[in-house]
């Protein structure tokens, strides 16, 4: 018995150590709650929150912002329940609609790491509020990962901007003017190829992206592991409304694994689990090209971000992110944020920067 608990002790003890990023929000001072923060504040920014390095809290046009910014770090509106202890914080974002901004508001909180790792584990806990609203062709991107070049604006992207390979992940709806297809639950993966000047959107590759790559598509909640696009959009059951999934007021955890291929192979990762169960998986992701550094990997995490989801013009409406963990190793189903064991080993200089 003895040796049996020394064992799983050890096991354990190895897979914690592989945590570099944990933040419950419980401890941090609210963030942003009269919006006195309201702005684009890239990397290094003086006013984010704690641990944290970019933040942009920028409303749209057409401003509601009743009863909140749409990015702060409070209680959930109403007193309702942190996932962490039901009396705590979390990151709240809030999603704004009108038919006169193309992606209106934006609610980004972005951590840099001085270093690149070649593969990341990300754990979220997610919940929207009630009665939560999407429209075909909706978008509301939640989280990201990429890399950051380390210089100039880390909110700036496309072929011009310094952040590349990203992978982003979005919540939405078919792009599909059938009203029997409203407020249904989709996901979406957009994956940004690197070098980003030459292939940012992964049609250049050689070898060729998967077709998965190539499109950001919405894909049904309730779709197969490993089915192609078709069987998702012709599968009945992959469909399945948005409140008896993602916003059923409930808090749910997203688990992600990413890991950047070989330059010349198409051999990066990508997986999703949704409470624990695998709902996709990809062994043969194209993140870098020819022309990409051998030591870029991942080293920006971000949370939040834009939507264009016009349910109402105009109109507000929120959704939490909390315990949030990246790990280069596995996470523990079990894992509780501000236990202890995350690895505070400082980082090592950056590495492999490119110059513009």
């Amino acid at each position: 018995m003895t040796l049996v608990l020394f064992l799983s002790f050890s096991v354990l003890s190895t897979v914690r150590a592989g945590i570099i990023f944990e933040d419950n929000f419980d401890a941090t001072p609210d963030w942003n709650t009269n919006g006195q923060y309201n702005d684009e504040c890239p990397y290094p920014c003086a006013t984010a929150p704690s641990g944290w390095n970019a933040t942009r809290s920028v409303p749209g046009t057409l401003l509601v912002q009743n009863p909140m910014p749409v990015g702060s770090i409070r209680r959930l509106p109403g007193n309702l329940a942190d996932h962490t202890t039901g009396t705590g914080k979390a990151y709240i974002a809030v999603n704004e609609a009108n038919d006169v901004d193309n992606w209106p508001g934006d609610s980004s909180l972005a951590k840099y790491f001085a270093q690149d790792y070649p593969e990341w584990y990300i754990r979220v806990w997610m919940r929207t509020q009630s009665n939560w609203q999407t429209i075909p062709s909706g978008t509301t991107k939640v989280v990201r990962a990429y890399h950051y070049d380390g210089t100039g604006n880390i909110f700036n992207y496309f072929n011009t901007g310094y952040s590349c390979p990203v992978w982003l992940w979005s919540w939405g709806a078919i792009y599909s003017e059938d009203p029997s297809h409203n407020n249904t639950a989709l996901y979406k993966n957009s994956f940004r190829c690197d070098p980003q000047e030459a292939n940012y959107y992964c049609d250049k590759s050689s070898p060729a992206a998967p077709w998965y790559e190539l499109n950001d598509y919405m894909l049904g909640w309730n779709m197969i592991t490993g089915a192609s696009l078709e069987d998702s959009f012709n599968n009945p059951g992959a469909y399945v409304p948005a409140t008896a999934a993602y916003a059923d007021t409930n808090w749910h955890r997203y688990d992600f694994h990413i890991k950047v291929n070989t330059i010349g192979s198409n051999n990066g990762i990508y997986e999703w689990w949704y409470d624990g169960v695998l709902k996709i998986s990809k062994n043969d992701v194209h993140w870098k090209d020819v022309g990409s550094s051998a030591g870029i990997g991942w080293n920006t995490f971000h949370i939040g971000g834009n939507s264009d989801n016009a349910f109402a013009n105009p109109g507000e409406q929120w959704y939490a992110i909390d315990d949030v963990v990246v790990s280069t190793t596995p996470i523990p189903a079990d894992y509780i944020p501000g236990s202890g064991s995350a690895d505070t080993t400082s980082p090592a200089p950056p590495t492999n920067l490119r110059t513009r």
